[in-house]
């Protein structure tokens, strides 16, 4: 992986945590939950050991990116030579009467994936290195219920992935911590990526589709009236 300059990163984030997204589609810097919580990704500071999360094209692509209009909703969009795709990033947020209306996790990153115009395959890499990469932690597969990261005591990351034809994203585990997964997406189709922590019991898996979109939405909508 190589360095990335600071102005080419985008920031989310959800008034207790942030994300430093790079116009490659890494997500490279995040401490989670809270702003001084340890890294769980850490690439700005390392580039090759302190972890990212990244979703791009495979091969060469240009890069356009923009906050949907007065939100921190991050709009990158990925023109290749095949098709276009868009990606959309945000930490999920709501207010008090939506979380009282139904179960929503503690926190989420969502990622959600647009297919513009022909088709492009998507290369996904999630590589979390806990704790400024200090210690290593395996990823688990738990089936439909995701990959999931426990790192002792009640705290759980659980990275939950949903193609365009509505099933799982199928990863390949490697020794090192490392889940990587390849899919296509065409113009029109809608795949979800979203990684939620939980540290209370049970934690709360929210569902992906089109209520990931509509949870995209309600975000931009908490944006909004904060401003």
């Amino acid at each position: 992986m190589t360095e990335t300059a600071i102005r080419d990163y985008g920031v989310i984030g959800d008034g207790r945590s942030a994300a430093l997204v790079a116009k490659n589609g890494a997500i490279e810097w995040l401490c989670w939950p809270r702003f001084d919580s340890p890294s769980i990704f850490a690439a700005v500071l390392d580039a090759n050991r302190g972890g990212a999360w990244r979703i791009a094209p495979r091969g060469s692509f240009r890069t356009a990116r923009a906050y949907l209009p007065d939100t921190n909703v991050l709009a990158t969009t990925f023109v290749g030579p095949s098709g276009a795709v868009r990606v959309i990033d945000t930490m999920t947020a709501f207010g008090e009467a939506q979380k009282r209306a139904r179960p929503v996790p503690e926190h989420e990153l969502l990622r959600v994936v647009e297919g513009l115009d022909g088709e492009l395959v998507l290369e996904v890499s999630f590589a979390p290195r806990p704790d400024y990469a200090r210690r290593l932690v395996p990823l688990r597969t738990r089936h439909g219920l995701g990959l999931r990261l426990e790192l002792g005591g009640n705290d759980l990351y659980t990275l939950r992935c949903e193609g365009p034809d509505g099933a799982p994203v199928p990863f390949a585990l490697d020794d090192e911590g490392t889940a990587t997964a390849h899919l296509t997406v065409r113009g029109g189709e809608r795949a979800v990526f979203s990684l939620t922590f939980d540290s209370e019991a049970p934690a709360v898996l929210p569902p992906l589709g089109g209520d990931a979109w509509d949870r995209v939405e309600h975000t931009a909508a908490w944006w909004r009236r904060w401003i």
